[in-house]
């Protein structure tokens, strides 16, 4: 009684600091409980609660609401799906409902998770898709991967500096992304990146001819991740390619402004590049 209760209240509850706690006390009570879940978008996902992607899919029917919209218009518009740091297959599987013509491709370090996207995939009757068990950077390299015990999604090549309790180290085979996905075969793709502070060793690994492949590339931006590598922050932009996109910022219901980076500020944001001859994205063009 007392779950369903928090559980309840973490859905409808009319405080919001009381949600918050109801949430946790939940998740903490079920951690390791598995339950399938219809997202709003229709595709359906096997969660296990514990993990920040699966606790809010299991409360919300949903995954990052902004970025989620302009995921459900890219599909719609684009041939293909490149999914880096796929984690239990959230997007992937949300592409794969929403567009049976489409190619997939999920990509992810930690063998658990291609295992667990390959399920998610199953579950929504999924058929045109491939996973990869690598790194993406921007050379070929056996790397050091930071894997907590208790937070899957925060696995990543930068070794963590704040606690986030017992982690495993294995050593995993990172290549550049064309010597993963043979981008001969690939146009009009949406890059989604989700790479915890890696994400300037994989951009700097895709060349200009490469970049052609991609009209779309999504990625978090985070100055917390990224202060941890060898890269800062300001590195991301300076990626020669980029010169060739738009650059937004992902902002409620799915819709954008323009990204203007300034140096020593703090960053926590889902950026968008937008391929300047490619097609618009629905509400990109009235930012």
């Amino acid at each position: 009684m007392l779950c369903e209760f928090l559980l309840f209240y973490a859905k409808k509850g009319l405080f919001k600091p009381l949600r918050k706690s109801c949430y946790r006390k939940y998740c903490r009570r079920k951690r390791g409980s598995s339950f399938t879940v219809t997202t709003k978008y229709g595709s359906v996902m096997k969660v296990i609660i514990g993990d920040n992607v699966d606790n809010n899919i299991f409360l919300n029917r949903y995954f990052e609401g902004s970025t989620s919209e302009v995921m459900c218009k890219l599909s719609q518009i684009s041939n293909c799906l490149i999914d880096v740091g796929c984690n239990i297959g959230y997007y992937s599987c949300l592409w794969g409902k929403l567009n049976r013509n489409v190619s997939i491709h999920s990509i992810d370090p930690n063998p658990q998770m291609i295992e667990r996207t390959k399920e998610n995939m199953q579950l929504n009757g999924v058929g045109n898709y491939t996973t990869y068990n690598y790194g993406v950077g921007s050379e070929e390299a056996l790397l050091k991967f930071y894997l907590p015990q208790r937070r899957h999604s925060l696995g990543s090549f930068v070794e963590p500096t704040k606690d986030l309790g017992k982690i495993d180290v294995s050593d995993v085979q990172v290549r550049k992304l064309k010597d993963i996905i043979c981008l001969d075969d690939i146009d009009n793709a949406v890059l989604k990146i989700d790479a915890e502070g890696f994400e300037w060793e994989i951009l700097s690994g895709i060349s200009a001819t490469d970049a052609t492949k991609f009209n779309y590339i999504i990625f978090e931006f985070s100055t917390e991740n990224l202060k941890n590598s060898e890269n800062s922050d300001k590195d991301i932009f300076a990626v020669p390619f980029l010169k060739d996109y738009q650059i937004y910022r992902i902002i409620s219901n799915g819709s954008f402004e323009p990204f203007s980076y300034i140096e020593g500020k703090w960053y926590s944001e889902n950026i968008c590049l937008v391929r300047k001859d490619a097609k618009p994205i629905p509400s990109c063009s009235k930012a």
